[in-house]
């Protein structure tokens, strides 16, 4: 097996045995969401780190370009990415499926109490156009749609996907000129 990949899938299955192991200690809360997200980030910078280091320290080519280390440096983030989204899908889906009800019925409450008010729902209909000719009910189930839709296991597995395709470029490139700069100069 390519180091790259080897490395990917290592700090892939490391995040989430961290992530379950926060969800079996009780600490899923909000707070904790922000440091597994931070966790992901660093665990996808390692990947990239070590398995562009290993690739380096193995490879027998005179000739390396600096397209080729972030090519391969690409394949751990890579390999990475797609390992945590597809188990981010799952958790949300299956073994935390209660995370994103709780957040829906959080914004259904506050909702609800806007709704109920005559005054906020007056003050509601004059900020939008749209919801003067509303009936209560009617605004109720058209704010509740954008919720519905952000709070899912699909909307936040492929953001989350996105956003770490977005930051493995990044981190590549970046690590691929570090790499080069400070640590293999001849390369």
């Amino acid at each position: 097996m390519k180091p790259t990949i080897k490395y990917g899938i290592i700090f892939a299955f490391s995040w989430i045995i961290i992530k379950l192991s926060f969800l079996q200690f009780g600490w899923n809360s909000e707070n904790h969401y922000f440091v597994t997200a931070c966790l992901n980030i660093l665990g996808l910078l390692l990947a990239i780190v070590f398995g562009l280091r290993a690739f380096i320290k193995t490879d027998k080519e005179e000739d390396s370009n600096a397209l080729r280390d972030i090519k391969n440096a690409m394949t751990s983030a890579i390999i990475y990415s797609v390992f945590v989204a597809l188990f981010i899908y799952i958790y949300y889906s299956s073994i935390d499926a209660s995370f994103f009800d709780e957040k829906i019925a959080a914004v259904e409450t506050q909702l609800s109490e806007v709704i109920s008010d005559p005054q906020r729902l007056k003050e509601l209909k004059s900020s939008n156009e749209g919801f003067e000719v509303m009936t209560a009910q009617e605004i109720y189930d058209k704010q509740m749609e954008n919720p519905k839709l952000l709070f899912s296991p699909k909307f936040v597995t492929t953001l989350s996907l996105l956003g770490m395709v977005f930051l493995s470029t990044l981190y590549s490139i970046l690590v691929t000129i570090v790499f080069r700069k400070l640590f293999y100069k001849g390369r």
